[in-house]
């Protein structure tokens, strides 16, 4: 039985040839992929963003060190501030300080112990030394501005802390001044030590001038020459090497001498204050003014 074809079955040619057109391939090369080495437009907008998030971190930490640094300046400046407020008050304080060292009622450090100074001093001087003398030196070495009040009042104590009687010693005002000297009882053993170490002694011509001049200064040397009845020079030269007397003027009669007087060396070394405590002449006793024969004889 052969197969028949209907017509229905039978596909036009117009359309057969439509359908048995070939249908285009699409190759992979294109495909449009993205090029090697290439972000896709997530991947880039991902990247932006982080590099903001960077950027804005940075500008945050720099925000922040500024903000640290404006804080140490000011914590700087307030730390000079104060540092020059207490150079003003230290320096106001200093100043107060020195005022007070000028008014009569003022007090001195303890720790600077002025009276110590003051009695090395005056055991180092060769001679008295007065208040002023005194108060001149200490003014110079601590530069300040003492009363002589107050360097009065240490010679005081001074003088008072000497007068304990375990000591030797005593401070003793000669001349108007001050002078450490030893005390009364032991004399003895000083003069006994200075006449055995005596190397020159006063003649006696020149003890007679001493004398003389001692009781009757201030006196020229005709006067001296007059009283003794012989040339005087030579004495009154010595006495005036050894600084024992000086010349205190000229007198005024006629040729105008000069006049004669003892000198503060002279005080010093008999340990007097003044010409007024030399002996008195009616306590000394002469052999004329002696009746009889003396029980030693």
């Amino acid at each position: 039985m052969m197969n028949t074809v209907s017509d229905d079955n039978i596909i036009p040619e117009e359309e057969q040839d439509a359908s048995s057109e070939p249908i285009e391939e699409v190759t992979e090369s294109e495909i449009e992929t993205p090029a090697a080495g290439e972000e896709s437009t997530a991947d880039k907008e991902v990247q932006i963003d982080a590099a903001d998030e960077v950027e804005a971190i940075e500008e945050e930490v720099e925000v922040s060190e500024r903000e640290q640094k404006e804080a140490k300046e000011d914590e700087d400046d307030v730390h000079a501030d104060k540092v020059d407020n207490v150079i003003d008050i230290k320096s106001a304080e200093d100043e107060a300080s020195s005022k007070d060292l000028e008014e009569d009622n003022d007090e001195k450090p303890k720790e600077l112990r002025l009276d110590l100074y003051i009695e090395a001093l005056i055991f180092a001087a060769e001679y008295a030394l007065n208040v002023e003398e005194i108060r001149k030196t200490v003014n110079l070495t601590f530069d300040q501005k003492f009363k002589k009040q107050h360097i009065q009042e240490l010679i005081d104590n001074i003088r008072d802390k000497y007068e304990d009687p375990n000591l030797a010693i005593q401070l003793t005002g000669i001349a108007g001044g001050f002078l450490f000297m030893t005390k009364a009882k032991y004399h003895r053993i000083i003069g006994d030590f200075l006449k055995h170490n005596s190397r020159k002694k006063l003649s006696k011509a020149a003890l007679e001038t001493l004398s003389i001049i001692a009781y009757k200064q201030p006196i020229s040397k005709s006067e001296i020459e007059s009283i003794r009845g012989v040339n005087a020079d030579y004495a009154v030269q010595k006495l005036l090497e050894k600084e024992l007397v000086e010349i205190t003027g000229r007198a005024e009669g006629p040729g105008r001498p000069l006049l004669y007087g003892t000198s503060t060396k002279f005080l010093n070394h008999f340990g007097i204050s003044g010409t007024g405590d030399l002996p008195k002449l009616k306590e000394f006793e002469t052999p004329e003014d002696t009746i009889g024969v003396s029980e030693e004889e």
